[in-house]
């Protein structure tokens, strides 16, 4: 076989195998979709935090609560509030959802995000991400952050697109997460503030919309 036409077929098996993939998607993939507004309870998501303890005892001030400050989908809000004096304050929500176990998949994580952290300097950072383990360690937390970070840089920060002190922007976020299930079927979906400047913020999350869907290529 000369070397044409070992391109030739060689391009044909490549074009088969992507077309195979293609169907495989769309025929098993079926994603599953959630929302929470927050309306009525905290829709079985749990709150939690990381690195909030002072260097001479005590820890920082800091709450997750539901919220009508503002609000995008209806007229409640995740209040997010951290008096960050110690530089290091990790706060979140958390919810668990059942799939098969030991596949891979796609986790699209959409919500709105209220910030008024204006200009490009001394911002907090958004924590977003799918896991198949729950986060127990401030480590384990900031390496979640980071990998957000690296895909989505300016967006993975509290950012809210202004120069000046223009009050609270609402925006809407979108990240795309690839996790392999656990061993018990379970992937985690986290959502929160990193605080990274010593200062005092707040921050809400409305109209989280999550879509898992089954990676079959």
């Amino acid at each position: 076989m000369n070397q044409n036409k070992k391109y030739f077929v060689l391009t044909v098996i490549i074009t088969i195998l992507f077309a195979s993939c293609f169907a495989l998607i769309q025929e098993f993939r079926n994603p599953i979709s959630y929302s929470y507004s927050f309306e009525t309870d905290w829709e079985e998501w749990e709150k939690k935090e990381a690195d909030i303890e002072l260097f001479e005892g005590g820890e920082i001030n800091r709450s997750i609560e539901r919220s009508q400050d503002i609000a995008i989908d209806g007229n409640t809000s995740i209040k997010f509030y951290m008096n960050n004096i110690n530089d290091a304050g990790k706060i979140w929500i958390e919810k668990n959802f059942t799939v098969i176990p030991n596949q891979n998949y796609e986790v699209h994580v959409s919500f709105y995000f209220a910030s008024k952290d204006w200009g490009k300097i001394n911002l907090f950072r958004i924590i977003a991400g799918a896991e198949a383990t729950s986060p127990q360690t401030p480590e384990e937390i900031t390496e979640i952050h980071y990998k957000l970070y690296n895909k989505y840089k300016m967006e993975a920060t509290t950012y809210n697109g202004h120069d000046s002190d223009f009050g609270y922007e609402l925006l809407h976020k979108n990240f795309a997460f690839s996790v392999i299930s656990n061993e018990n079927g379970i992937i985690f979906v986290i959502l929160g503030i990193w605080g990274t400047w010593e200062t005092h913020r707040t921050h809400y999350i409305d109209g989280v919309q999550i879509i898992i869907a089954k990676k079959l290529c």
